[in-house]
């Protein structure tokens, strides 16, 4: 895996997701389970497609993503009791592909916890077919990916994925 960005680093993207790891989260192992890892990855990336139009009102517009492909990588465990910060870093996009990463932050140890690659593909839910994005939208996702690929730091990636 190549090398991490720091902490500070990482801050320079603001979190989309901040919470305390709750009790029910702990599975046998005694830390947070993959399942709400996961949920917690898909959580921090809602909230960022939310920003950029993709929300109730493109879905009641006919509009919507599905996910496609993700790759979850596990780096430290994460405890109950730790505060937990989500953050997406969208990478790239075709007309009807968007690829992303979400980071999982342990604050309480001060550690990268997972990192969740991702592929969604742009949906006309009349259809329930693949379409390019809305004209907006794509505007908004091409305004936040240059934002973000002018961060000065990336994610490692998992492998071949996402727009080609």
């Amino acid at each position: 895996m190549s090398t991490l960005p720091s902490l500070d680093e990482l801050a320079t993207l603001p979190p989309t997701l901040n919470l305390v790891a709750p009790p029910e989260f702990e599975d046998f192992n005694g830390h947070v389970n993959v399942s709400h890892h996961y949920a917690l990855h898909m959580q921090a990336c809602h909230a960022e497609m939310m920003e950029l139009g993709i929300d109730e009102r493109s879905l009641e517009a006919g509009f919507s993503i599905f996910s496609a492909e993700h790759h979850l990588t596990f780096l430290n465990e994460i405890r109950v009791g730790d505060r937990i910060e989500g953050r997406c870093l969208l990478l790239g996009r075709n007309d009807k592909i968007i690829h992303g990463i979400s980071v999982l932050t342990d604050v309480t140890t001060s550690s990268i916890a997972s990192l969740c690659e991702w592929v969604e593909i742009a949906i006309d839910m009349n259809e329930r077919r693949s379409t390019p994005f809305p004209e907006p939208i794509a505007a908004a996702l091409d305004a936040r990916i240059a934002e973000h690929a002018a961060l000065g730091w990336s994610l490692p990636l998992a492998g071949p994925m996402g727009p080609r």
